[in-house]
């Protein structure tokens, strides 16, 4: 996800004891509105931007943020049949060391995987605890 927010400057009013403070606050952040969007690779599951500005933004946006939770789980945890490796994928996978993304290497409790979201074969660590 990437979430950006707008907010505005806000005097807290407070005062008392600035000589006796190295530091304090004198303004405050109020959030008035956010954007929002699903970032992947996969683009059935990009989003378009959420924009909401106006009163409650951070209940709104919170509200928005577990729909979305909610959306990622569903699409993570649904089974999806993989297709067949071709045989360059075979050679890749069964030569492959180390992991395409993190480029750690496979051992006994870092495995070979494939990705489960799509059928495509691609290569990750997957660590066995």
């Amino acid at each position: 996800m990437v979430c950006d927010f707008e907010s505005f400057l806000t005097p807290t009013g407070d005062d008392n004891d600035c000589d006796t403070k190295t530091m304090w606050v004198i303004d405050e952040h109020n959030v008035s509105g956010f954007a929002s969007y699903r970032v992947t690779d996969i683009q059935q599951y990009q989003t378009t931007p959420y924009v909401y500005s106006g009163e409650h933004a951070m209940e709104e946006f919170y509200n928005h943020i577990m729909s979305e939770s909610a959306a990622i789980s569903s699409i993570l945890g649904a089974t999806v049949p993989m297709s067949s490796l071709t045989k360059q994928q075979r050679d890749e996978y069964n030569q492959a060391s180390v992991c395409g993304n993190c480029h750690e290497a496979f051992t006994a409790t870092n495995w070979k995987t494939r990705r489960h979201v799509t059928s495509v074969a691609t290569i990750y660590v997957t660590t066995v605890i």
